[in-house]
């Protein structure tokens, strides 16, 4: 504890874990620690989690948190207008004087995670600080999830975490969100006897602590507890801790006899405190044990006294001396008195305004099934922790149905497709299924059938889980009942099936789907669904290869959506599909542009579930603008984001496109890493989904520039599908065979080589597009440089970049630069060579291609040309080495704005800031934000 803390004061971070059963000491250790930070001018905050606020959202955070937020606004706080506040008030009641609370989706938490880390530099650069959190096995979902996101990427400047938990009782995302690197666990074993013997003191005799010793099995609490009856009588009852953790009869003995000897008055008062929760408010217990206020302090008075109670931080909150005492309490309280306990505490906490949160506990546990009232609450409590906490909305939820009598299937019908999503974000996909197929199975037999939403929904669990076919026999099915008797949900079905013929790539039942939707649409004259329908078919045709016909429906459902005041979903849907046509139409910023106006329709509404694809198809023509450090920073936004959701496919798919961003890049380690990742979340470098791409596209290609060729050739041909690339969008054939024809140049196959340049070539002339050309031409390029015609090559690679920079792909343009400079140097024109290489090392400079930028400058050198000064591996370490938006990053940085700060006035997201950061330590060669703001502050003096 005490290394932890030095390494926080040498900004390098710390995390602890201090594990072990209950009343083994681990909450005495916190308070050690406590007490040694703040002896150091620590800012020490902590939480605990509560038993009974476990499916309450970021509960132990703002136990943490919200105090000293509260206290502390004006320096914490941004300004009112921000998306920042908006997103700290929808987690801390303090941050909710100064803003209205974000809508925050389910799959919207990683923005939450965002705002928390942002708050934590705020916190952190006033102080070092220290968060302490304890009894985290009883943590919300939506805690536990900031916690391993925060480990997972700390804030700058660092902080110490540590944390306390039973890991007979944690639940199953606590462990590998502790995970990670540098994380120190801190098992606690039970005290030998000889430090019973110190814990005890001289006051006792040698044979009675040898006999608590052995009652107690070195357990602190225990020992503590038989102490305090040491010198009396013991009874024979037994006792039994929460979570099925046995304590010695001894023990719960010591524990009995406590409680004979208390009035009638102060043991109804445990009782109910017991039943109440914990910490809780004096009022409240007190109505609820139905004490006068008189009876009701003198008992409280008497419970203090006896230390069974103990007052808390908060006037008027008091809680047990330990969670194990209140766990015996209650169970030692009968059952039938509880029922009327809890039903009391839901009806005191109602009239005094509480939430149907902080009902809900005492409701599942005292209404009678059939009860409408109790049911509305429930509903009420899944449907308000569903977008942070959607364990806790799965529990209301569960038991809401459970209360319903089996006739009210109306109401079952409006629970079970809540109950479905919260599973899904959760990725319990199994449960999801069933609550949906129990829904249609209602609906049908409601006489009405089956809504086209339900069943579409239905359709993309089942995709989700790798049922491809059931899922479009569920889709056909449904829209066969429905042409008829309602066409507009019919287009809508047919409009889910042309989207699910992506995903094996069957282009011609796209075309009729959604050719279907679109004419049934245009009848209909509804804008929405056209917008649908004409992405989605103009979607199939640009990855088929069809740009014309692809170009006017994109269009026309651009048209159909202007101005148009839909629903966030479908706009949402309508404008990814439109940027997936624009960018194989290779209309790369029009692409970027509704990408982002999808983006923020999605925030403003609370669609966050809906954005992982949206982000990850940002990647792609991102990165052929130059704009690698953009594109790695979304795919880390979709990764963080399908990493809470738990959808296999979204944290595949964001896995092999980040390590395809890494790979341009040239970290090819990093992109190995993530790719071999991906095919471990999907089980396989080949995907039953083929139609966007494969892990193995990814890692091959790594491999092939990692200087494995053989290895790499396999792994591609398999993802390809064979050599005609069946499994790769028509589109991105040339792409798949450049990969191959380097492959086996690198193999010494010429033969083969020309083969596939000779299949590109072909390929291209179909496709009235410049990145085809350009890959083609490239291909004849390295060919003719293996053949030994560097003139031929230069033609062939200067017929590349001119394609590629034609469509305004230029990072596509810088590599073919760098092998028209290597065929020119080949072919003796050396001043020529020199101009196009230096052209090349400057632009993969500036783009985040440092592994071609390396390669350019080796041959700058082999030329005897100096290259550029630029980046961590060229002469230079000066601000100059900097691109102007790292400039700006650096500066901001040295005027002490935090990330989300500098996000913020940049309009950027945080993970572009934090990519930007990196290059800037890696240009400077510095290793820290101090060290930036030293050098942009020296050249002030100097300027």
């Amino acid at each position: 504890m005490e290394r932890a803390l030095d390494a926080v004061d040498a900004g390098l971070g710390a995390a602890l874990a201090i594990e072990g059963e209950p009343g083994i000491g681990k909450t005495r250790l916190l308070a050690e620690l406590a007490a040694r930070a703040e002896q150091r001018r620590f800012l020490v905050l902590g939480g605990v989690a509560a038993e009974f606020d476990r499916d309450v959202p970021f509960a132990i955070v703002v136990d943490a948190f919200d105090a000293y937020l509260a206290s502390h606004r004006d320096e914490l706080l941004p300004d009112a207008g921000s998306e920042l506040a908006a997103d700290l008030a929808a987690i801390f009641p303090a941050a909710r004087s100064i803003a209205d609370p974000a809508v925050l989706g389910a799959d919207d938490r990683y923005r939450a995670h965002r705002a928390v880390q942002a708050l934590l530099e705020r916190i952190a650069a006033l102080a070092p600080l220290a968060i302490l959190l304890d009894d985290l096995h009883w943590a919300d979902t939506a805690s536990l999830d900031l916690i391993a996101a925060t480990l997972r990427r700390p804030p700058e400047p660092v902080v110490l975490l540590a944390v306390a938990y039973r890991p007979g009782q944690a639940p199953e995302r606590l462990e590998p969100g502790l995970a990670v690197p540098g994380m120190r666990r801190m098992p606690l074993a039970p005290l030998s006897e000889a430090e019973a013997e110190e814990l005890l003191g001289p006051a006792l005799d040698a044979d009675r602590r040898a006999w608590i010793y052995h009652e107690a099995r070195g357990n602190a609490f225990c020992i503590e507890q038989l102490a305090r009856v040491a010198g009396s009588g013991r009874t024979q009852s037994a006792g039994h801790a929460e979570g099925g953790v046995d304590l010695p009869p001894a023990v719960a003995a010591a524990v009995a006899e406590e409680l004979q000897a208390l009035t009638p008055q102060a043991r109804l008062l445990l009782d109910t405190a017991a039943v109440v929760g914990e910490p809780f408010e004096a009022d409240v217990a007190l109505q609820v044990a139905e004490l006068s206020t008189e009876e009701g302090l003198a008992a409280l008075d008497e419970l203090l006294a006896a230390d069974l109670l103990r007052s808390t931080e908060v006037p008027r909150r008091f809680a047990f001396r330990h969670p194990l005492l209140r766990r015996l309490v209650y169970d030692a309280s009968g059952g039938g008195w509880r029922l009327e306990a809890h039903a009391r505490a839901a009806s005191v906490l109602a009239d005094g305004g509480a939430s149907a949160v902080e009902r809900a506990y005492h409701v599942e546990h005292a209404a009678r099934r059939g009860n409408p009232d109790a049911v509305a609450v429930l509903i009420e409590a899944g449907d308000a922790v569903a977008s942070h906490a959607p364990a806790g909305s799965v529990r209301w939820y569960r038991a809401a149905l459970r209360l319903l009598p089996d006739g009210e299937s109306d109401r079952r019908l409006e629970v079970l497709p809540r109950l479905a999503a919260a599973h899904a974000a959760l990725a319990e996909l199994e449960p999801a299924h069933t609550a949906l197929v129990e829904a249609l199975r209602l609906s049908d037999g409601a006489g009405g059938g089956p809504s086209a939403e339900l069943v579409a929904r239905c359709a993309a669990v089942e995709h989700w889980l790798g049922r491809h076919e059931h899922a479009s026999r569920r889709l056909i099915r449904a829209r066969d009942e429905l042409t008829e008797r309602n066409p507009a949900e019919a287009a809508t079905l047919e409009i889910e099936l042309a989207h699910n013929a992506l995903y094996e790539m069957d282009f011609e039942r796209n075309f009729e789907m959604g050719g279907l939707a679109l004419m049934r649409s245009r009848e209909l004259g509804d804008r929405a669904l056209i917008a649908r329908a004409a992405a989605a078919l103009g979607a199939g045709e640009s990855a088929a290869g069809r740009m014309g016909p692809a170009a006017e429906h994109c269009e026309e459902g651009l048209h159909a959506l202007h101005d148009l005041d839909a629903d966030a979903a479908v706009r949402l849907d309508a404008l990814s599909h439109a940027a997936w046509t624009e960018s194989y139409l290779e209309r790369f910023e029009d692409a970027i542009a509704h990408i982002e106006l999808g983006l923020a329709v999605a925030s403003e509404s609370g669609h966050g579930r809906l954005v992982v694809a949206p982000v990850l198809a940002k990647a792609y023509p991102l990165s052929m603008r130059g704009r690698l450090v953009e594109a790695a920073a979304a795919c880390e936004e979709a990764l963080e984001s399908s990493r809470l959701t738990g959808n296999p496919r979204f944290l595949s798919w964001a896995l092999w496109e980040l390590g395809r961003v890494c790979c341009l890049s040239g970290d090819l380690e990093a992109a190995i890493a993530h790719t071999e990742e991906s095919a471990a979340a999907r089980g396989g470098l080949v995907h039953s989904v083929r139609s966007w791409g494969q892990p193995g596209f990814t890692l091959g290609f790594a491999l092939i520039k990692a200087g494995e060729p053989a290895r790499g050739r396999e792994v591609l041909l398999e993802a390809f599908g064979g050599p005609d690339a069946a499994w790769v969008v028509p589109v991105r054939r040339c792409m798949a065979w450049e990969l191959l024809c380097r492959a086996d140049i690198a193999l010494g196959r010429i033969d083969e080589a020309s083969q596939w340049v000779e299949r590109g070539e072909r390929w291209a002339k179909e496709l009235p597009l410049g990145l085809p050309t350009s890959e083609a031409a490239r291909s004849r390029a390295e060919l003719l440089l293996a053949q030994g015609d560097a003139r031929g090559a230069a033609a062939e690679a200067e017929k590349a970049r001119d394609a590629g920079r034609g469509v305004g792909a230029i990072l596509d343009a810088a590599f073919s630069r760098a092998v028209l400079g290597r065929a020119l140097a080949e072919a003796g024109e050396r001043e020529r060579a020199i101009e196009e290489l230096r052209v090349a090392e400057r632009d993969l400079d500036s783009y985040g291609a440092h592994r071609g930028r390396d390669t350019a400058r080796r041959a700058l050198r082999k030329l005897g040309a100096r290259s550029e000064p630029r980046g961590a591996s060229g002469a230079g370490t000066g601000l100059g080495a900097l691109t102007e938006r790292e400039r700006e990053v650096a500066e901001l940085v040295t005027d002490r704005h935090t990330n989300r700060e500098i996000a913020e006035r940049l309009f950027l997201s945080e993970k572009t800031v934090e990519s930007h950061l990196r290059n800037v330590f890696a240009r400077l060669t510095v290793g820290s934000r101090v060290e930036v703001a030293r050098l942009v502050e020296r050249e002030r003096r100097a300027g």
